[in-house]
């Protein structure tokens, strides 16, 4: 029986910045998934208020 090797390239983006997944990945383990899934959540809510708060007007 053959066994397939499989192979992963890394991308550009992803050696330009592999300390966001750190990040990312010690989050994913100290909060578990829904952990992880709320804290983007409440992430991005938080990026969008501050964006519609003070950048959108000054535009």
């Amino acid at each position: 029986m053959v066994q397939d090797k499989l192979t992963f390239d890394k991308k550009w983006l992803d050696r330009a910045i592999p300390l966001r997944f750190k990040i990312n990945y010690w989050l994913l383990q100290k909060l578990g998934l829904f952990g992880f899934g709320l804290f983007a959540f409440a992430w991005g809510f938080l990026a969008s208020i501050v964006i519609h708060s003070y950048l959108i007007p000054f535009l």
